[in-house]
């Protein structure tokens, strides 16, 4: 259990990765008709969070942050991977893949690394490399199976390169 003087550390990282990277790699209002989330806000889909927001135009960025911060990584094994390590770097990479890949693929993702690596690499830069490399091979799937979704796969390596938030 966090003391609320761990929780306000976190929160205030989280908030500085939040408005530094999140935003920049989610932006504003898009609606693709290639993407699958439907429209989307700072990142967050229509077609997720249909039964909690009904207007997904109308959606604040203080509230795109509160959705991150509890359901992206509060909620999540994430938390428990910062308990663990305190290591921002690879949280903040495991939040972002989480945001773009879903929670399941995000976490399978990252046992895969532990298993080629040992828990013990988390620390380190190799880890973040397994990740991005992995991250990378999961979008080639999604284009092999599905080709209409190669109009995202360099925005998807890009985003797959992100190396976790820098103070």
């Amino acid at each position: 259990m966090m003391t609320g003087k761990e929780f306000n550390e976190i929160y205030n990282i989280f908030f500085k990765f939040f408005q530094k990277d999140v935003l920049r790699h989610e932006g504003g209002y898009v609606n693709h008709p290639n993407d699958k989330g439907g429209e989307t806000k700072y990142g967050i889909s229509s077609r997720v969070w249909k039964d909690k927001i009904k207007n997904i135009k109308e959606l604040t960025e203080y509230q795109a942050f509160l959705i991150y911060f509890v359901e992206y990584f509060l909620n999540t094994f994430i938390l428990d991977v910062w308990n663990e390590t305190k290591n921002f770097q690879l949280v903040s990479k495991l939040v972002d893949m989480n945001i773009n890949i879903g929670l399941q693929k995000t976490q399978q993702i990252y046992q895969k690394a532990i298993e080629l690596l040992g828990i013990e690499a988390r620390n380190t830069q190799e880890f973040i490399d397994v990740l991005i490399k992995l991250q990378k091979e999961h979008y080639e799937s999604i284009v092999r199976k599905n080709p209409k979704q190669e109009v995202f796969l360099r925005g998807w390596y890009k985003r797959a390169e992100y190396r976790g938030f820098q103070q």
